[in-house]
């Protein structure tokens, strides 16, 4: 990696005061799915709000989340394509469960990891990050993570707005909006916007379409009805990885792939479409009832760059689902109980496009359908949290979740090995899965102001539709079946909030059982089994200061490992991809109510880019400058230049198949927009 100059940021920010930006009382709802002040919460949860969102003019999902302590996005090589890390290394492990306004945005037995592309991420007005395994109230995937991007609510206010951006690379960006009531009852908010951008490399351009819709209905003083609509579409070109050397170099080739461009034309499309309606009822003394019921489509497309024969997925689901919940309170505290269910129908093609012959190791793969199947999906999960107050002082969280998940698999092409290649089809069959999930926490409050938390979850994630069926035969193993995931987390946390700062701390140990791991067979093919234990532990800091009406300060800072626990292949390894330091350092500066300044550094540590151990990558560190200046009532400028010392660093860096590969980062690119409101 090549340093060019030295890492330095001031900043910007927004149309407020410094010690209105920095939030030190923060009011989250993923937890518990109604607001709950953060520091009563047992559990480790961050929020961002709209005035920070607004200074970050989020341009890719990393914009959003990576100032969140031991929260690491990682862009691929097809623009809002993405991987993360939280509590885990980076990977497309199904760890993470991803919300939009509290639901799902896929099925948990079709696993994305690509999935915050399917959320509002450009337009969010907050997110929320619940570190370890979820509640009561969530179950496959909520294992790192739960991750809840939320849109603007509407208030009644009229109100219009037409913002554009522009960039580097042919960056361009517009988002109109509209709020306000219809009739005396609804309010309102649409918005709609495109996105397009060149791409700063050959073969990375990508346009993004969005739509969000919410109407928010009270019918009488006891009852209030929600209803949202959302839709987005993206098309990107993919690129494949580069070598060190092209890396340092500033290389703008399309990478490993580019002999292969006379044979396939890479490209990823995300399609998402959901429409939900929620009923909140509060007829009842004491009691709160809400349901929610919704449809969603998800398409994803894509070539497997990373694979040398670049086959191409065409994956799509249809999904009804319903969440109930009932609140209800008691003398000794308050029970919230309730049951999620959804059933999926999947479809499956796996297309490879050209005769593949490998010119090193692996096997050869015939043009043709590798993989043609359907799978119905059933998750059913009654679940139960308490909330017990044991003294003034201290309190008990006690919860219990029961998840079924079914696959009703059927196989549309003919059974046994894709000819003389590693694939393999699986005849038809269903499989099942069961999960009890326990969560307990204690947490010691001596003021309001105050809280020291002990906590234990147990989660699960089941194998994935892909993971089951797409499977792989080789000379050593034949895959058949996986079973689930299950991890503990054990955790212990201090939250305070000062007059003019605030910290949250915890330290966490988690173990992940059962672990699906990707093992090379001695011809090199790949293919997925049941490992033995991971092991993931470290400490997470999250400091914000404000120190007067014009500067204020975060910190977001986490020193973790993540190893193997005497696996047959890795021993005690540390894994690849997981950095142990993550760092974001955010200075904000409003010299007046209409100009907001803020620098930013970003601080990744060293990690192995294999689970061998016989490779590292060094890391790096980037800075960032941003500006929000509010004209007037209706204008609004925003500027920010990202790597602001054109650093050559790489998103991520991994070895496979014989040779490192390096996924590159942005070179210096800056952005400048307006918003006008009217």
């Amino acid at each position: 990696m090549i340093k060019r100059g030295i890492t330095l940021s001031l900043m910007c920010a927004s149309v407020l005061y410094a010690e209105e930006l920095v939030n030190l009382s923060d009011i989250t709802v993923t937890a518990t799915r109604v607001e709950t002040a953060t520091v009563s919460q047992a559990l480790s949860i961050e929020k961002k709000e709209s005035q920070e969102i607004e200074l970050d003019q989020v341009v890719f999902q990393k914009d959003l989340l990576n100032s969140l302590s031991n929260v690491l996005v990682t862009q691929t090589t097809s623009g809002v394509g993405h991987m993360i890390s939280v509590r885990t290394p980076i990977s497309t492990q199904p760890y993470f469960l991803y919300l939009q306004d509290g639901i799902p945005v896929q099925s948990s037995g079709f696993f994305n990891h690509n999935a915050l592309a399917y959320t509002s991420f450009e337009s969010a007005d907050s997110v929320e990050v619940l570190k370890g395994a979820g509640t009561a109230l969530y179950g496959s995937d909520a294992v790192s993570a739960v991750i809840n991007v939320g849109s603007v609510k509407p208030d009644g206010k009229a109100q219009s707005s037409a913002k554009v951006n522009v960039g580097s690379n042919g960056y361009k960006h517009t988002y109109l909006k509209n709020a306000g009531k219809m009739g005396e009852a609804t309010n309102y908010e649409v918005g709609v916007g495109y996105t397009e951008s060149d791409g700063y490399r050959d073969h990375t351009a990508h346009k993004r379409y969005e739509v969000m819709a919410k109407f928010s209905t009270m019918l009488d003083e006891e009852n209030n009805i929600e209803t949202s609509f959302s839709y987005n579409k993206t098309e990107a070109e993919q690129a494949g990885t580069l070598t060190l050397e092209e890396l340092e170099s500033g290389s703008t080739s399309v990478g490993n792939i580019a002999d292969k461009l006379t044979q396939v034309d890479p490209q990823r499309k995300f399609d998402f479409m959901r429409a939900s309606v929620k009923w909140d009822n509060y007829s009842y003394e004491n009691l709160d009832i809400s349901t929610i019921a919704y449809v969603r489509n998800t398409r994803n497309r894509y070539t497997a760059t990373w694979e040398p024969n670049l086959a191409q997925n065409d994956s799509e689901q249809t999904s009804v689902g319903l969440m109930h919940k009932t609140e209800q309170k008691f003398s000794w505290g308050q029970m919230t109980y309730g049951l999620d269910m959804e059933y999926t129908n999947g479809t499956v093609a796996y297309i490879q496009a050209f005769d593949y012959v490998p010119t090193g190791w692996g096997s050869a793969v015939d043009k043709g359908l590798i993989y043609d199947y359907d799978v119905d999906y059933v998750a059913l999960a009654p679940y139960l949290q308490s909330h017990i107050v044991l003294s003034q002082n201290l309190f008990l969280d006690v919860g219990l979740r029961y998840d079924y998940n079914a696959f009703d698999y059927t196989n549309n092409t003919d059974s046994g090995q894709y000819g003389d290649s590693s694939y393999y089809r699986p005849a038809d069959r269903t499989d099942s899965f069961n999960h009890l999930s326990p969560k307990l926490a204690l947490s010691y409050r001596p003021d309001e102001r105050t809280s020291y938390y002990a906590r234990y979850a147990n989660g699960f994630r089941i194998p994935s539709a892909t993971r089951l069926y797409s499977q792989s035969k080789t000379s050593d193993a034949t895959q058949f079946s996986l079973d689930p995931e299950t991890t503990d987390t054990f955790e212990l946390g201090f939250k305070k909030r000062f007059a003019t700062s605030s910290v949250d701390l915890a330290y966490y140990y988690m173990t992940i059982n059962d672990t699906i791991v990707r093992r090379e067979a001695a011809n090199k093919d790949r293919y997925y089994e049941n490992g033995g234990e991971s092991v993931h532990q470290g400490v997470e800091l999250s400091y914000k200061q404000k120190y007067n009406a014009e500067f204020a300060s975060t910190i977001a800072a986490s020193y973790s490992k993540s190893n193997y626990v005497n696996d047959v292949q890795y021993g005690d390894n540390e894994m690849a991809a997981a950095p142990r330091e993550k760092v974001n350092l955010r200075l904000f500066y409003t010299p007046s109510d209409a100009l907001t300044l803020m620098g930013e550094i970003q601080y990744i540590g060293s990690y192995y880019m294999d689970d061998a151990n016989t490779r590292s990558y060094g890391g790096y560190t980037v800075g960032n400058i941003k500006l929000n200046y509010q004209m007037n009532k209706q204008v609004k400028i925003f500027a920010k230049v990202d790597n602001v010392t054109d650093e050559y660093y790489a998103e991520k860096a991994d070895y496979a198949f014989g040779s490192e590969r390096y996924t590159p980062a942005l070179p210096r690119a800056f952005y400048a927009g307006v918003e006008y409101r009217f």
